[in-house]
């Protein structure tokens, strides 16, 4: 896998729900990827519980999606989009665990697609325009102003960062 399509599945890792074993991830992570270092500094200090409740506060869970973005949770229809992304992902051929969230879901899609050129000449056009476009910009913008962690406002701004790069790949 390339540099965008490793970053983007860590990405959408680090947005899953925290747990005991997180931190030595994220320590270990940092070693590879020099800007969670913030993260890493500030989270060593915060217990994991602390930790657990932000992620519920920011993503909070709901009874027709596994997780729901800061961003989309004023949308009526919160479960179209979870079910047209799961179809996706089983055709672009996907493997999908049942606790993956839309979020996460949408960056491992980017990540296979990158990773795949053939494939993604067949699907960047519907992930772009009814999964990535309508909301990254918004959550981006959003997780930088409400989170309380460092690691959220890091994922915001490295989404931010690579956006346009994904932008590119979708128009080719």
């Amino acid at each position: 896998m390339d540099t965008l399509s490793n970053e983007l599945s860590l990405l959408a890792s680090l947005l899953d729900s925290p747990d005991v074993d997180t931190k030595e991830a994220l320590l270990e992570l940092a070693a590879h990827y020099p800007w969670l270092q913030p993260a890493v500094n500030e989270l060593e200090h915060i217990p994991v519980d602390m930790w657990q409740a932000e992620h519920d506060r920011l993503f909070p869970k709901n009874e027709h999606t596994n997780v729901v973005s800061i961003s989309v949770q004023a949308n009526t229809n919160q479960n179209l989009p979870l079910q047209t992304l799961k179809q996706l992902c089983r055709r672009m051929g996907i493997g999908l665990v049942a606790s993956t969230d839309y979020l996460g879901m949408v960056l491992e899609c980017v990540a296979h697609l990158n990773a795949n050129p053939a494939l993604g000449k067949v699907f960047w056009s519907e992930l772009w325009h009814e999964h990535l476009s309508c909301w990254v910009p918004g959550f981006c913008s959003e997780l930088k102003h409400k989170s309380r962690l460092a690691l959220y406002r890091i994922i915001a701004e490295r989404l931010c960062e690579l956006f346009p790069q994904v932008q590119l790949l979708a128009a080719a």
